[in-house]
């Protein structure tokens, strides 16, 4: 089975709240992408990752043989050192939809349709 995690937004509402925020506390999430925030010791992107890695030692439901994580262009540096640092056995790609501001992205659905690609597979989504 594919996972398909959909990681191409830019956030706009999270960062509006960051910005407005007048305590200095989460300055640092500034320009973060949701999926790469940290939770837990960890990235959140990081703990999908290990239970679809859990999930393939079940012999229930179909095990998850790859991972596609669809991002845009303006994060997907960030994925990628992400992607390089990641301790994990399942196969890890990065996919770009392209675009380069909130206002240029091609949606949801056009992100599903780049995760899923031309598998044959099962596929499940993940929304960043």
């Amino acid at each position: 089975m594919r996972a398909v995690i959909l990681a191409a937004g830019y956030g706009t509402r999270m960062q509006r709240d960051v910005d407005a925020d007048t305590t200095g506390r989460y300055r640092h999430l500034s320009g973060v992408p949701k999926p790469l925030l940290p939770v837990a010791g960890a990235q959140l992107a990081s703990h999908w990752i290990a239970a679809l890695e859990e999930l393939g030692r079940l012999k229930e439901p179909v095990p998850v043989d790859e991972v596609v994580v669809v991002v845009n262009a303006s994060n997907r540096a960030r994925f990628e050192s992400w992607r390089d640092g990641l301790a994990t056995s399942l196969k890890v790609n990065l996919v770009c939809d392209g675009a380069s501001s909130n206002e240029s992205r091609p949606g949801a659905i056009a992100c599903m349709a780049l995760g899923v690609g031309n598998t044959a597979s099962d596929v499940l989504f993940i929304g960043g």
